[in-house]
Formats: structure tokens, sequence, C-alpha cells
């Protein structure tokens, strides 16, 4: 379980990392509507860049991106459309992506697209958290780390990848502890403290028992908060993956090649549940590997390995 685990998390806060470029100071340009229709409308294989969704003028992206998330032929983009809200930093866009989480969607069951854009929103909200001090998000992802939190709001939805309500909050929960880690805020590190700490309340006994690995997801949260809080975001970027480098904060809303991908994972996606015969591969950049359940297999997987019928 602890090896499964780890691979949680290295993939999910690669993916979190990702997605967190370093912002570099120059001069902005002038944004369109059209720019941010280009821009949502990409396929980066190594996330939504950080250094040009952060420029993007909050007055002009904002109207265009709730468009695109109040139409249903477009679901395929909400998720950069999540993020990128996130990663513009502003106080509307907590306020959206707290809306776009809870609201009902046309069907109760949503597709594998509306799923990992509900999911990337709550960790989107870490994200303004880390670039503005927003309280209000802040709030709701502490408060959204208990499942019955979830539970209270009565969302009208499940995930493609829940079996029921209760397996739903638990995700979400501990996608909102990850919020927590990414935004490198010292009120969230506290919280994560108190997260990762024998539970001496209640409230807290309760909360290891829904989610029993709580405090391994709140201590390698907590190790996150507190490298980009005292390295910021590009220097935490560097030590992750070096072969990255910001691109002169350049406005660029152009597909670039090494970001073109057929169908690339997004933060938050979920490996579904293998079926027998089924070839199966190693997790993706972005992909969470889902908690172990009793007679999985929880060593590695080889690429082209492949399911005995049992």
């Amino acid at each position: 379980m602890c090896r499964l685990a780890n691979q949680f998390y290295r993939f999910f806060m690669l993916a979190a990392v990702t997605l967190l470029l370093p912002v570099v100071p120059s001069a902005l340009a002038a944004t369109t509507p059209e720019q941010v229709q280009d821009f949502v409308h990409q396929v980066y294989i190594e996330g939504v860049p950080y250094t040009e969704a952060s420029q993007l003028s909050a007055d002009v992206a904002l109207p265009v991106l709730e468009e695109i998330l109040n139409n249903p032929r477009e679901e395929d983009y909400w998720a950069n459309v999540v993020v990128t809200i996130g990663m513009i930093g502003s106080d509307q866009g907590a306020k959206v992506l707290t809306d776009f989480i809870t609201r009902k969607e046309a069907q109760g069951k949503l597709t594998r697209a509306q799923t990992v854009a509900k999911t990337s929103a709550v960790m989107s909200l870490g994200y303004i958290v880390n670039k503005t001090g927003n309280r209000t998000a802040l709030d709701f992802l502490m408060k959204s780390t208990d499942p019955q939190t979830w539970n209270k709001r009565k969302l009208a939805w499940t995930g493609e990848f829940h079996t029921n309500e209760t397996e739903r909050d638990k995700q979400l929960a501990s996608i909102a502890v990850l919020g927590l880690g990414v935004s490198g805020n010292s009120v969230a590190a506290k919280f994560l403290e108190s997260l990762k700490a024998q539970p001496t309340t209640p409230h807290l006994r309760a909360l290891k028992m829904a989610i029993p690995e709580i405090e391994h997801i709140a201590e390698e949260a907590l190790k996150t908060n507190r490298a980009i809080s005292t390295g910021g975001i590009h220097n935490y970027y560097k030590k992750i993956q070096p072969k990255h480098a910001p691109n002169e904060g350049r406005l660029d809303v152009k597909p670039r090649a090494e970001h073109e991908m057929v169908k690339p994972p997004f933060a938050g996606e979920l490996i579904k549940k293998a079926e027998p015969g089924e070839v199966l591969r190693q997790p993706q950049l972005g992909e969470v590997v889902s908690p172990a359940r009793t007679g999985e297999i929880l060593k590695p997987t080889e690429k082209g390995e492949q399911i005995n019928v049992q």
C-alpha cells in the first residue's frame, strides 16, 4: 500500500508542479478574447503553462472562460479552463471555480471530461491561494479536506470513476489536501500540520477513520507547501524537472511541438479499474493511482503487462 501510495503522490505532484511554471517579469502583452479562446483550446502534454496563463488579463479572460464552462459542447476543454482560471489568480476566479465545482450538470453521472474538470477545479483553488492569498479559496480548501463537508454540500453529481457518493467525497477531500500543499500558504501549512499529527479530537479521529491515509497525504502536501513557501514555485519546479525552462514570459497561444499529444492525462485523472485481458502501462504524468483494494497487485506494473483471468 505504501509503495502504491508513493506512486500516487509522485505522479500527482509532478502534474501539479508542471502546471505551476514560474512567472518571469516582462511586458504583458494585451489580452484579447481570441487569445484566451486559442489558449485553452490547445493540448498541453505537460499541463497548462503557468507563465502564459498567469499573463492573461482577468478582466478579459474570465468572461470568455465562464462562457466556455457554460457550454456543454466545450466540456473537453473545461479542465484547461479551470486550471487557467486558477493560474490567473483573481478573487473573481475563486467564486467561478467554487460555483463550477458544486453546480449541477445535465446528468448526475459525469463524463470523463467533466470529472477531470471538477477535480482539477478543486486543485486550482490552491493556485489562487498561492498567487493572491485569497481567503475564500483557502477556507474552501481547508473545509473540503473533510468528506463530510462534501456530503453536506449535497452535490448533484458523481464522477465517472466514483462508484458512489462516499468514494467521490473521499477523493475530493484528498485533492483538497494536495491543493493546500501547492498553495505554499502559511495558514495552510499549519492546517496540514494538524492533519499530519496524531488525531486528538473527535473530528480528526473521524477523519482518520474515513481516510486512513490522510496523515501520509498531509505529510506529502506539507513538504510541498514548505518547499514552495521557502524557495518559491520556480526553484521547486527546477528541482523536480530541471529540463524545463521558462519561455521569457512571452504570451504564446500557439501549440508547441513538445506540448502536442493526442489525448493527454490531466491533474486529478484516475486510472480506471483494470479488466481481465487489458494491457497495462506505466502511469503517465498527471494521472492519479487510485488506492489499492483487497486482492489487488501492489507491485508496479510493466508496460505491456497483461492481467490474467483468475
